[in-house]
């Protein structure tokens, strides 16, 4: 099948990803992107626990994982740790005040448009369900759709597409010499295929077979996780498969052991006088069949059958006894003592919930909620944050991604301005873990304290600068900004004292001639008000 190129590409980026500085080292990135040299054959087989043959078969498996009642139960506990979706608060906010080289109109117009890129996916009624795809699959893919004719009209939808149909290719041609300078042609795209990618009976996959994307026309984020061979992107889920299986094998076993060892069976010697062998087996099998059950347990459905046609350790032991021969002796064979413990279902779940880096406490439906000092969170606690704020960072990709092409799209920005840019943007997730807050709270009483003890020393041994930076750890910005405040609100305090008569009028507010520049009318003495 013939390519197509779908999309567009930036055209200074694309042109400055062509030409890579040449190293006997191939560009690695945590994409998952294939590797691949002109001429070979694009992608690598995998077999990951013996099952999974290409990374769509390994994206469906974790789809199956999740639906098992342990991991959807982890897996929603994170998720709404995660997304933090109140009615009155917005989800996500971005976070400009570390980029100090724009003005303050670029970055209420940055603003804008990145509410308007949560729009494009309506992350304020969906971010629990694309965040949870995300999660489970390892990855998230947008097509990026824009208008041909009029490309600063910016972005016009973004389309969510399945991970399984996609995959992007990263093609290292060979070194050549430009200018005096060795450079390596390096061409990223994407091949998309509604069936899939499918494997030759040679372990290697079929040769560019699907639709040719450029790499800006998709807006992804994959959760950083590689395999051995550095190429194959995998999920958060993939540590539980293991103890999933084993956990699954361990109750279906516990199972089947109290349905065969829970009865007690019985021994019967019966009188068969001087019958022949074949008729005393014969007499033997009718009261045999004539007094048993035979239950059978289906490990598929969880349903018991009873068929008698089958032989079962369930069933009773019938021996024939001759007259002047004692029968042979049997005893009863008593049910099983230990059906009633479980520590080793304990234990396989245990070690799935470990895998899945959900703390034992919030998992266990006896555990109360207690939300106490610092020092009273556990360590699991603590690393669950961790581990929270490190999916919001790398989840926050696709943002990233989408407001670039917004912005250098639309002229709001060039693209040497916004490499300066990205690398200083910050998001802010709603948050319902208050052991952050707890913390800073925490800390801030304890450095008042120690400003309380060092007070009577202010002035003679510590200067009020070393205590504000050495203690309080205020930067340059926070003392100007502090100094700021208590002089406006000294000078309001003074203003109140002078009018009390007017308890309604509002210091904050500026006269109808105010324009903005010096102080306010209220305060200026040339003004008869």
């Amino acid at each position: 099948m013939a390519f197509q190129l779908f999309g567009f590409e930036i055209t200074k980026r694309a042109k400055e990803d062509e030409t890579k500085p040449v190293s006997f080292a191939p560009p690695m990135s945590d994409d998952g992107g294939s590797i691949v040299a002109s001429g070979e054959f694009i992608g690598t087989p995998i077999n990951l626990e013996g099952t999974a043959r290409t990374e769509a078969e390994l994206i469906t498996r974790y789809r199956k994982l999740s639906l098992q009642p342990e991991i959807e139960m982890a897996v929603n506990e994170i998720v709404d740790e995660v997304i933090s979706s109140t009615p009155e608060n917005k989800i996500i906010e971005i976070v400009l005040d570390d980029v100090d080289n724009i003005s303050e109109n670029l970055k209420e117009t940055i603003t804008n448009e990145f509410e308007y890129v949560l729009s494009l996916i309506d992350f304020q009624h969906k971010a629990y369900e694309i965040f949870r795809q995300w999660y489970i699959d390892g990855r998230v893919f947008y097509h990026a759709i824009i208008d041909s004719q009029d490309t600063s009209r910016g972005l016009i939808e973004l389309r969510y597409i399945d991970p399984r149909n996609l995959r992007r290719i990263r093609r290292v041609g060979q070194p050549t010499t430009t200018d005096g300078k060795v450079v390596q042609p390096i061409t990223e795209y994407y091949i998309y295929s509604d069936s899939g990618f499918q494997q030759r009976r040679d372990r290697s996959y079929v040769k560019d077979t699907g639709l040719k994307i450029a790499k800006d026309s998709i807006i992804s984020s994959t959760s950083g996780l590689l395999d051995e061979s550095g190429q194959i992107v995998m999920s958060y889920l993939q540590k539980a498969i293991r103890p999933m299986n084993q956990l699954r094998a361990v109750e279906d076993a516990q199972v089947i052991y109290r349905l065969a060892r829970a009865p007690e069976r019985r021994v019967f010697n019966l009188q068969v006088g001087n019958l022949p062998k074949a008729k005393a087996e014969q007499y033997i099998r009718d009261m045999a069949a004539k007094n048993k059950t035979n239950l059978a347990y289906d490990t598929t459905t969880g349903e018991i059958r009873d068929e008698r046609r089958f032989m079962s350790m369930l069933e009773d032991y019938w021996i024939p006894s001759r007259d002047g021969v004692p029968g042979m002796k049997i005893e009863t064979l008593p049910a099983g003592e230990n059906l009633g413990q479980i520590a080793d279902i304990e234990y396989f779940q245990k070690v799935l919930y470990q895998s899945l880096n959900v703390p034992l406490s919030r998992l266990n439906p006896d555990q109360p909620f207690s939300l106490g000092r610092t020092n009273e969170i556990t360590r699991d606690e603590l690393k669950f944050f961790k581990f929270i704020s490190r999916l919001r960072m790398r989840f926050a990709n696709v943002f990233t991604d989408a407001l670039e092409k917004q912005l250098i799209l639309k002229n709001i920005v060039s693209w040497e301005d916004w490499k300066e840019i990205k690398y200083k943007l910050r998001y802010n997730f709603t948050s319902d873990n208050s052991f952050n807050e707890l913390r800073d709270n925490d800390i801030l009483q304890r450095r008042l304290e120690i400003v309380q003890m060092m007070d009577p020393y202010v002035g003679k041994y510590f200067s009020h600068n070393f205590v504000r930076k050495q203690i309080l750890k205020q930067t340059n910005e926070d003392l100007i900004l502090i100094d700021n405040q208590i002089e406006v609100e000294k000078t309001i305090d003074q203003f109140k004292q002078m009018m009390p008569q007017q308890p309604d009028v509002n210091p904050m507010e500026f006269s109808p001639g105010d324009t903005g520049d010096g102080p306010p009318a209220f305060l200026d003495n040339s003004n008869p008000k």
